[in-house]
């Protein structure tokens, strides 16, 4: 229940922006990403310790307040619109179409560090010696560097139709970081750390505002993103798992880092065909 209901939110989220910011998408695109993922490293860091001083159903429970919070945010705090007409339409169905399907894989994949990150990085430095503190706290800078990227690189990039600079700069930081993980782990390890989680917020409100640009009409782009979240975060969901398959493969994180920056390259050339003039021909009628 719990889940069914976070991906409902994530899937309208986009659509309501666009709809009710339609001249500011990507500065509100930016606050929403990194609000998100500022709740998400808030819970993870507090939920263990206050199972610890409690236990862990006060742990997970207590996270029902923000809920109620927004709740009421919700009914007393939004813009007041006409109730919703059968003129409105059905549900728009992306399926069949090619820019949506790539679109969707691009979020996927260029997101799927995150999951990644998540899963193994602390594993990874407690291989090399590390303390489970010390390497539970990378995760810590990780979102730190996470929330500045998601809410910085749209403010940066507001005033440019074309996402397609700052998309490739976003992978390239995630590129730097994992390459630094290859080569040098222990060394400027925090440094490494920034970068990916700079890219990585980045990437993740850059690619929601590039889905939205993709449709004019706010209700669409709305349907857009929730089918580019539903199948971009299935791929987001896979990419650990094969991240660990190969390190039970191998015995160690050399080839699990190297497949995270193929995936990275590949995002970087598919960036390439996301040219603003090409929108309208790409998504065809829908």
């Amino acid at each position: 229940m719990a889940g069914t209901g976070v991906a409902i939110i994530q899937g309208l989220a986009p659509g309501i922006i666009k709809r009710w910011f339609p001249q500011r998408v990507p500065l509100t695109l930016g606050l929403y990403s990194a609000s998100l993922m500022a709740g998400g490293g808030i819970a993870a860091t507090l939920s263990p310790r206050i199972a610890h001083a409690a236990d862990w159903h006060v742990g997970l429970g207590i996270w029902v307040l923000p809920a109620l919070a927004a709740l009421v945010l919700w009914v007393t705090a939004r813009p007041r619109e006409a109730l919703p007409t059968a003129q409105q339409g059905p549900v728009l169905n992306f399926f069949g179409n090619r820019r949506a399907w790539l679109l969707a894989v691009y979020f996927g994949g260029a997101n799927g560090g995150y999951t990644s990150m998540i899963a193994w990085l602390p594993m990874f430095y407690r291989q090399l010696g590390w303390s489970a503190q010390d390497a539970g706290g990378l995760i810590g800078v990780m979102t730190i560097f996470q929330v500045a990227g998601a809410f910085g690189a749209p403010l940066l990039a507001r005033r440019w139709n074309d996402r397609r600079p700052w998309l490739l700069a976003a992978l390239f930081s995630q590129l730097v970081g994992m390459a630094g993980l290859l080569l040098a782990p222990q060394a400027e390890t925090a440094f490494w750390i920034a970068l990916i989680g700079c890219g990585l917020g980045s990437m993740f409100s850059l690619c929601l505002t590039l889905t939205l640009d993709h449709l004019p009409d706010a209700r669409a782009a709305g349907h857009l993103a929730a089918f580019v979240q539903g199948i971009g975060f299935i791929i987001t969901g896979l990419i650990p798992y094969a991240v660990g398959w190969l390190r039970e493969l191998t015995g160690g994180f050399q080839v699990p880092w190297l497949l995270l920056v193929a995936i990275v390259i590949a995002a970087m050339v598919a960036t390439l065909r996301f040219a603003p003039a090409g929108y309208a021909r790409a998504m065809g009628r829908i």
